[in-house]
């Protein structure tokens, strides 16, 4: 028994002695045996660590490839966006309104931040200093109102040799020397060319200077519906997508509440080939009782909040002026004549006579829609559209007033 304890002592204490030998063994056994099973390798599998090796290679080479053209092409936009955020401001805004513009946004949504972020939203703004209907362009429909003047009486000139339009209204001749407008040459008529005459409707149009364009004037009455009804059928963006099929998108994307004009995001629909038009501008109307008339005017515009995306084209050049004038004082009695003064770029690549014969068509075939809108808003009695500048008609007692001409 002794001796049996003895001796597993000595074993255990002869292993413990030769353990940092017995480690080295096990070491170098393992390096040779890695030398050797590496000097033994398939030609194939040599090859197919070599293409992993190079595939590996190639991959980094290309990932750092991509991220230098990205980040090229992130410096590359930002820096476009940051010059074109400074065109706009640069256009667009002085520097006083600059700093009133960005104060009033701040102190509205970021109250309590850094100043800093002011100018970071500022080109986002519409310039309505800039870009309002001016006094100038109401002026220039009463510059129709004498255009056609001279138009019709042109007309009775050629029909009658007397210089004298007979009104179209109620039938009555008008005395030659009582018409204020009657020693006007004649020849600032002659730029125009007539392309439609009926009873109640005649339409001209006249090349616009330095362009291809044609401009289109119409002059019409009608004796079935008041002019306020006429009126709100052209202002009201919810009643007219129900009545002009045509409509593909109309929406009010601004407004100015110091001038009561409105933005107005346009999209109509063009027949097949042609492409749909989108057209951004901005309106207002005014309503004159002392020359008894009620003013729409519309001009084309850009906003920042629909920038042109390729997906329609854009008409750039738009413009249409609307003159309703009353056959009474009140615009809520029926009978009234008007003046439709308009002209636009569809850009196009037909020739410009289809294009002219497209718009003659299409004008009168709108007018004839507003009628029949005016009618139907009048007989429901829904002419609710609340007007700027409208008095009630208990106002202002009923007075019988000449006509247009």
């Amino acid at each position: 028994m002794v001796l049996h304890t003895v001796s597993g002592l000595s074993r255990k204490a002869l292993l413990r002695h030769n353990l940092p030998n017995n480690h080295a063994f096990l070491t170098e056994q393992f390096i040779r045996f890695r030398l050797t099973s590496t000097s033994t390798r398939s030609p194939l599998h040599e090859k197919l660590l070599s293409l992993q090796e190079r595939l590996k290679i190639r991959l980094q080479s290309s990932f750092c490839t991509i991220v230098r053209l990205w980040g090229l092409q992130v410096n590359s936009v930002t820096a476009q966006r940051i010059r074109r955020i400074g065109q706009l401001i640069h256009v667009h805004y002085a520097e006083q309104n600059l700093k009133s513009v960005a104060t009033s946004f701040a102190r509205k949504y970021f109250r309590g931040r850094r100043p800093q972020l002011y100018l970071l939203f500022s080109g986002t703004f519409f310039a309505w200093d800039r870009e309002h209907v001016t006094d100038q362009d109401f002026d220039s429909c009463f510059g129709s109102l004498d255009e056609v003047r001279r138009l019709l009486n042109s007309i009775d000139e050629n029909n009658n040799g007397n210089g004298c339009h007979k009104d179209t209204t109620n039938g009555n001749s008008c005395n030659g020397s009582g018409d204020n407008n009657s020693n006007i040459p004649m020849n600032k008529t002659e730029a125009w060319e007539q392309i439609i005459e009926k009873e109640h409707l005649k339409m001209w149009k006249k090349p616009v200077p330095n362009s291809p364009l044609f401009q289109y004037t119409v002059y019409g009455s009608f004796d079935d519906i008041c002019p306020k009804a006429f009126f709100t059928v052209q202002l009201d963006i919810e009643y007219r997508k129900v009545w002009d099929k045509l409509i593909m998108k109309l929406e009010v994307i601004d407004k100015d509440p110091k001038s009561d004009s409105e933005v107005v995001h346009w999209i109509m629909h063009y027949p097949f080939p042609m492409y749909s038009r989108e057209y951004v501008y901005v309106r207002q109307q005014k309503i004159d009782y002392k020359r008894n008339v009620m003013l729409l005017v519309s001009k084309s515009v850009n906003h920042p909040k629909v920038p042109e995306n390729g997906k329609y084209v854009r008409v750039h050049t738009y413009s249409s002026q609307m003159v309703i004038r009353p056959h009474h004082r009140s615009f809520e009695k029926n009978g009234f004549d008007y003046v439709l003064t308009y002209y636009d770029d569809p850009r196009t690549h037909f020739p410009q006579s289809c294009v002219s014969y497209l718009t003659s068509a299409g004008i009168p075939d709108f007018v004839a829609k507003l009628h029949s809108a005016a009618k139907e808003l009048q007989i429901n009695g829904n002419i609710n559209y609340r007007i700027k500048g409208m008095k009630s008609s208990n106002k202002h007692a009923e007075s019988s007033v000449s006509n247009l001409v």
